[in-house]
């Protein structure tokens, strides 16, 4: 589709989104990206990326599942209750990323645990 003022488009989708409550997020709902190493940094970078915006999140959430030759990470906030945020269809809004290693400030970070909650 050929959008003649994009920036105009995108400020409208913008808007339409946080009404409806969609994650405007650049990274929800791409194929889960690949890289090398995950940095405490980009891993909070990350995470505020997705932050969803209906409702209020009280914590974000980072789960490292181990997988193949790296990890797997999920990105996540939570309400009040605990509970997952989902997009306005009723999908979890999670951010997913393969990360073949994690520098040792993350690594440290988890220790023998594999979720970090951001309050």
């Amino acid at each position: 589709m050929f959008f003649r003022n994009r920036e105009r488009t995108k400020k409208k989708w913008r808007g339409l989104s946080r009404m409806l409550g969609i994650l405007a997020s650049p990274f929800i709902g791409k194929a889960p990206e690949r890289i090398d190493m995950l940095t405490y940094r980009e891993a909070v970078r990350r995470l505020f990326a997705c932050r969803p915006y209906n409702g209020r999140p009280v914590r974000g959430a980072i789960v490292r599942e181990a997988h193949g030759r790296g990890f797997r990470m999920l990105f996540f906030f939570l309400d009040k209750q605990g509970t997952p945020f989902k997009t306005a269809y009723g999908k979890d809004a999670v951010l997913v990323l393969f990360a073949e290693n994690l520098d040792e400030e993350l690594r440290d970070f988890f220790g023998d645990d594999d979720l970090l909650i951001f309050e």
